[in-house]
């Protein structure tokens, strides 16, 4: 059973053990965070299916973890230092792929000499990680259908850097038309922030039912906590 991220794992070991000060040092624990298990990787990388889909992504768990543990223990092993104590925290591999978040195309800019434009209604104030990661982004209206045009998705904040997608193939957009970026969990909704935009209400799906569990948030929610807004706005 191939790791895919075994070569990250390795230069990661080998950079720790050069770190070591002498042939005595150990280290006491290491730590491996729940990104192991999601179905996302490196914005610069081909992307990578670093685990099972479906039914058989638990049945597989176990693998994975055993092999990571080898992989640790024979880097340590050859390197001649004491293995150490290693400890996972499988947050973001238990919620990863819990959350959506849904988008709406706000505006439309023709392809000159690159792509054709998208400007969303989500940019890096809610989806920073996209600048560094890979997530998969649907056509949520017309789910499952061929894509038929190339577009750069840009956010709708002031900044040159907001740019969620360089290049990404999706049916035709209309204005209005909402794509759904997958794998939001753990950390769109925790390092969101209100930069230009209120942030989005949060909605949770359990067997049909739909709960509105975080109202979206208003300009005045955004100045409520600040002194004197009202009268410095009057």
């Amino acid at each position: 059973m191939p790791i895919p991220w075994s070569a990250s794992f390795e230069r990661c070991w080998s950079s720790a053990t050069r770190s070591m000060p002498g042939s005595g040092s150990t280290w006491n624990c290491s730590t491996s965070a729940g990104a192991w298990r999601s179905p996302r990787s490196c914005r610069s990388t081909t992307r990578l299916s670093l685990s099972p889909s479906g039914s058989a992504a638990g049945s597989r768990s176990n693998g994975y973890l055993s092999l990571l543990v080898e992989r640790v223990e024979d880097h340590f092993r050859r390197a001649g230092r004491p293995a150490p104590r290693i400890l996972l925290e499988p947050g973001r591999a238990m919620t990863g792929n819990t959350q959506m978040l849904l988008c709406r195309v706000s505006s439309l800019n023709a392809a000159g000499e690159g792509p054709a434009h998208a400007i969303l209604d989500a940019g890096e104030n809610i989806a920073h990680i996209l600048h560094r990661e890979y997530h998969e982004i649907f056509h949520a209206e017309r789910w499952g259908e061929s894509p038929s045009e190339t577009y750069t998705l840009d956010g709708p904040t002031c900044s040159p850097m907001d740019r969620l997608r360089t290049t990404i193939d999706l049916p035709r957009l209309r204005l209005g038309d909402t794509l759904a970026i997958m794998d939001a969990g753990a950390y769109l909704v925790s390092f969101s922030n209100s930069f230009c935009f209120p942030q989005p209400g949060i909605v949770v799906l359990d067997q049909g039912r739909e709960t509105l569990v975080r109202r979206a948030e208003t300009y005045e929610d955004m100045i409520a906590r600040d002194l004197h807004a009202n009268e410095a706005s009057r």
